[in-house]
């Protein structure tokens, strides 16, 4: 009898068991089913990410025409000396019925790159005292 009593609690025990294991499969699925529509959001939200990150294509100007520059009209048509020659203390007379003697490359490139450099820096004037750029 003590033998069918430990039988009896044996069987119960397994009912219980068995009923606990089929709740935790059941859970099993239900969490599956969660991980699966979390990783599909996942993969949408990375996609979403991305495609942020990208930098987004400009959108195509209208080609615009330059500004009309009558700087050297007006200068040719004033007694003025060109600002170029100013910078440089170049009179304009002088050069008048001389022959042209060719630079060295050396003092070419010279005289290029002070010009350069001495319109950057009346660029910069320009610039800060909110006045029209000049143009070579």
């Amino acid at each position: 009898t003590a033998a069918l009593e430990e039988l009896e609690k044996l069987k119960e025990r397994n009912e219980a068991l068995a009923e606990e294991n089929e709740a935790l499969r059941a859970e099993n699925a239900e969490l599956r089913s969660k991980a699966e529509g979390l990783e599909k959001e996942l993969g949408d939200a990375n996609d979403k990410i991305s495609d942020l990150q990208k930098a987004p294509e400009p959108a195509p100007e209208a080609e615009k025409e330059p500004p009309k520059d009558d700087t050297v009209a007006k200068l040719l048509a004033s007694d003025k000396q060109p600002q170029v020659l100013k910078v440089y203390d170049v009179k304009a007379k002088q050069l008048k019925g001389k022959a042209v003697q060719p630079h060295t490359i050396q003092n070419l490139l010279s005289l290029f790159a002070n010009m350069y450099e001495n319109k950057a820096q009346a660029d910069l004037v320009d610039d800060r005292e909110n006045n029209h750029r000049q143009s070579f």
